[in-house]
């Protein structure tokens, strides 16, 4: 009998919130083909800060202990089970796509109470409510892998108002999707 491959939570807090954009970094395939929506929990993590970056689509988590930054939490367990990667390559594609602007940390985590609707229609609930079943079977306390920003403040928008994912989903996703496709291939 083999073992099950250990599962890696995911905390997400930008772009990679948004279904079309998470599987263009994990696949191969143009977005027509991507799955609309991936389980996942509405969390906050205390202890950093979202900004924009500087004349970009996307931000940057910095540490501040007076803040908390908004996201969702996933795991490589569902998203090998959507696009057939395993768990492993899964977190390398990440890694390769952050680059050396950001570095995986591992950060704890609250999960938050599920509210409205999704600005981009990644809510199946029923996919949630199993996802948050099973992750607050497992105990109180969670950790997740996620982003920080490393590159310095100098990049960042700092005190100009907080980057929104709504806006982000309404203003630029678009552009940014056909802008990603010509740079990012994950299958190298």
């Amino acid at each position: 009998m083999s073992e099950k491959p250990a599962t890696t939570l995911l905390f997400f807090y930008g772009t990679l919130m948004h279904p079309h954009v998470l599987y263009s970094v994990i696949c191969d395939t143009s977005k027509a083909t991507h799955p609309s929506t991936f389980p996942h929990v509405k969390a906050a993590l205390p202890g950093f800060i979202r900004h924009p970056v500087r004349n970009k689509p996307y931000p940057a988590m910095v540490p501040s202990t007076e803040h908390r930054v908004h996201g969702i939490v996933t795991d490589t367990e569902s998203l090998s089970f959507a696009t057939g990667i395993s768990g492993s390559r899964i977190v390398e594609l990440l890694d390769r796509f952050e680059g050396v602007q950001y570095r995986r940390v591992t950060v704890g985590f609250e999960v938050m109470e599920e509210s409205g609707e999704s600005a981009d229609g990644n809510d199946d609930k029923a996919e949630n409510a199993l996802f948050r079943e099973k992750l607050l079977a497992g105990g109180e306390m969670h950790t997740a892998a996620a982003y920080e920003w490393t590159a310095g403040v100098d990049a960042l928008e700092v005190g100009e108002g907080n980057w929104s994912y709504e806006e982000f989903v309404r203003t630029r996703l678009s552009g940014y999707l056909d802008d990603e496709a010509e740079t990012v291939d994950p299958r190298t």
